[in-house]
């Protein structure tokens, strides 16, 4: 039993009038509701008035996804879009300093996990690639890069590795190992050949592990170490 402060005062909270059935928004006391999902079968509960056809926006979007038309559509739509300087500009300061999270990464991977390419996309990549090296390259930073550096990073310097890989049959000339990680190591220094770095003859096929031994034992003695 409570006291009304007014005459006109039916009720004792405002909770007691949001229950009442004499509310217009009143729904008999039931605020959700069960659905099944018509993506994944899983069975959700939602208020009442938003319970659709699917649990989530992601179940919504794959399943749009699988139609065909929704495909071609957005398809027909994108094709040239191209952003303003605007846009570019805020989506770079949006993502500068951004790093994907070990969730979003290890998803990247699963998603890519058995894709290949065929030859003519791997030509287009490689074509647009090489657009995009020394002042046009996004990570340019002047040409700091030292000339060993530029020399490794090289496509004949790759080219050199495959074919100094391929003569001895990817398998290491010390222990014999094959099926491991291999390394093409310079028998005639690196460093003191300038000349010889590119030549195949110069190369030889060694496993890491032999590798490293192999360097160990030359800076001992060196007397480096």
């Amino acid at each position: 039993m409570f006291t009304p402060k007014r005459e006109s005062n039916a009720y004792c909270s405002f909770s007691c009038y949001q229950k009442s059935p004499t509310k217009g928004n009143w729904k008999g006391g039931i605020s959700k509701k069960t659905g099944v999902c018509e993506y994944c079968n899983k069975e959700f509960v939602a208020r009442v008035y938003d319970v659709g056809k699917y649990c989530s926006a992601k179940c919504a979007t794959s399943s749009r996804m699988q139609n065909i038309d929704v495909r071609e559509h957005l398809h027909k739509i994108n094709t040239g879009r191209k952003h303003t300087p605007e846009a570019i500009e805020k989506i770079r300061k949006a993502s500068t300093g951004r790093k994907p999270s070990i969730k979003t990464i290890e998803m990247a991977r699963y998603r890519n996990l058995g894709k290949t390419y065929g030859p003519e996309t791997r030509k287009k990549q490689s074509e647009k690639a090489k657009l995009r090296i020394g002042e046009k390259a996004c990570n340019w930073k002047g040409g700091i890069t030292t000339k060993v550096r530029r020399i490794r990073n090289s496509d004949r310097y790759a080219e050199w590795r495959k074919s100094v890989f391929a003569r001895d049959n990817y398998t290491c000339s010390v222990c014999g190992d094959r099926g491991v990680k291999i390394c093409a190591h310079h028998i005639k220094s690196f460093s003191e050949h300038e000349n010889l770095r590119l030549e195949i003859s110069n190369g030889e096929t060694m496993c890491k592990d032999c590798h490293i031994n192999f360097h160990s034992i030359k800076v001992v003695q060196n007397g480096r170490r």
